[in-house]
């Protein structure tokens, strides 16, 4: 019987990938199909995958044409048949007993979600510049409210949006035909986790570190520019809003969402001025904030100095004034 499905999106990373097969097929519980799957890679990682499906009978590789990462584990779902689901990236690794404490948690609770502690390393020009850890402050089970807004849980928002360090059961995510979203490159796999939120009730949360991630630099999210990143985040933040107001989450928690959204604005407006948008382009990324409800809602004395003053000058459409304040003093207006 196959108790787990590991998904890998592979992708040109032909330094990384042993590394991240090896502590996959070396995990302490053995019942786990391992899918490869190669989105077009243009290195080793296609001929890597394949030295690794003669090796071990777990392994199934399945080659494709290059059309991102999103498809890549949407492909990985397709072929899963294990009665859960976990997605590992091709640069990351695992403790080698990953799977078998999120297994033994996941039943032992009934839950429907697990999520383990995960360590982030940075790294320059290959070599580990700086180490995070982040981990839950005790485990326990929860329920969605008290994740999505992170009540009492000491631990950050990108760990708990991405899929990596968990493990999701598979008969929810066919039944409700959860994907990842191919038409967006940024924030596909936070939406994935909200659409699967909206459909369970128990989450377990663990202490131990059993996920390391790799990145390559500290600012990774904005390496790229990218015009729809507000775009992105609206979506992300009224999806939230929806799931909030599915679950019965009160105002208090409203109020935290509104403070993301805060967050979100202003980020992305550094976002555009950190990679000189054309005028034209920040303009536009005004006007489309201007519209916005929660601009016009948001209580203002949730707000810093700073921040009531952009929000004003967008809610009056004052877009010159804010682009002359933040060419002048924009890294002193923020940081």
């Amino acid at each position: 019987m196959i108790k787990t499905s590991v998904i890998v999106p592979v992708y040109n990373v032909e330094k990384y990938l042993s590394k991240c097969i090896d502590s996959i097929l070396s995990q302490s519980f053995r019942e786990f199909e391992l899918i490869l799957v190669d989105d077009g890679s243009t290195d080793n990682s296609g001929k890597i995958c394949d030295e690794y499906l003669q090796r071990d009978s777990r392994v199934i590789v399945i080659h494709k044409t290059n059309t991102g990462v999103s498809s890549a584990r949407n492909t990985g779902i397709s072929a899963a048949k294990g009665r859960y689901i976990t997605f590992v990236d091709s640069d990351d690794y695992l403790d080698k007993d990953f799977l078998s404490n999120a297994i033994t948690k996941i039943e032992e609770e009934n839950a429907d979600l697990y999520i383990s502690g995960i360590q982030m390393e940075t790294y320059c020009n290959e070599v580990c510049v700086d180490t995070k850890s982040y981990t839950f402050s005790h485990n326990m089970v929860c329920d969605v409210c008290r994740l999505l807004v992170r009540e009492n849980i000491d631990y950050p928002t990108i760990c708990i949006s991405g899929p990596c360090c968990k493990l999701y059961r598979r008969d929810i995510i066919i039944e409700k035909e959860i994907l990842f979203d191919i038409s967006i490159s940024l924030g596909e796999d936070c939406i994935f986790n909200l659409d699967y939120l909206a459909s369970i009730n128990k989450i377990y949360c663990d202490t131990e570190i059993f996920y390391y991630y790799r990145r390559e630099n500290a600012n990774s999210l904005y390496s790229r520019f990218n015009s729809e990143i507000f775009k992105i985040n609206e979506k992300i933040i009224n999806r939230k809003i929806e799931l909030c107001e599915q679950v019965g989450i009160n105002e208090k928690y409203i109020l935290a969402l509104q403070h993301e959204f805060v967050n979100n604005v202003i980020g992305s407006i550094i976002h555009f001025y950190i990679h000189n948008a054309s005028k034209t382009q920040k303009f536009t990324l005004f006007q489309d904030l201007s519209r916005h409800s929660l601009i016009k809602n948001t209580k203002k004395h949730s707000l810093s100095l700073k921040e009531r003053t952009i929000f004003a000058l967008l809610k009056y459409k004052l877009f010159h004034l804010i682009h002359i304040i933040l060419t002048i003093k924009y890294f002193y207006f923020y940081f």
